[in-house]
């Protein structure tokens, strides 16, 4: 049972590029989402992260790189967060405050994938590329 919860699981990052003299105004419109989100009924995680300074950082003296992770029980769990009026009003915040230099990205995975799961993944892309007649070596 709880690996089927597990498998039911939806992880969800978020991409913000925030122009740094709009920091202030995104970290205050943060703080009222934050606590309302973590209130959501499936919210496993969900947190906000601000990219360390290192050799390829994306943040400068113009823009700050700040990640959302979330882990949500389900995707209609997710869905509702979504359609909720706390998350409507952030994201219309973002717009209105002009704090983002570029759109979010935003990308949304299932479970980690496990040592089976991915040598089962191998097996099945050989056995396809076998068949369409493509040799490709994954341990070359």
């Amino acid at each position: 049972a709880a690996r089927d919860a597990r498998n039911k699981r939806v992880h969800v990052y978020a991409k913000f590029n925030v122009d740094s003299g709009k920091l202030p105004e995104f970290y205050g419109a943060s703080c009222k989402f934050l606590a309302q989100a973590q209130a959501d009924s499936g919210c496993e995680t969900f947190d906000f992260q601000h990219e360390l300074n290192w050799a390829r950082n994306v943040s400068d003296e113009a823009q700050s790189l700040l990640l959302v992770r979330q882990e949500w029980a389900s995707k209609e769990e997710l869905e509702a967060h979504v359609q909720a009026e706390h998350s409507k009003r952030f994201n219309e915040a973002l717009v209105a405050g002009e704090m983002l230099v570029c759109p979010p990205g935003l990308s949304v995975f299932g479970p980690a994938l496990t040592l089976e799961d991915l040598g089962k993944i191998a097996a099945e892309s050989r056995a396809a590329n076998l068949a369409a007649g493509i040799t490709v070596d994954f341990l070359a």
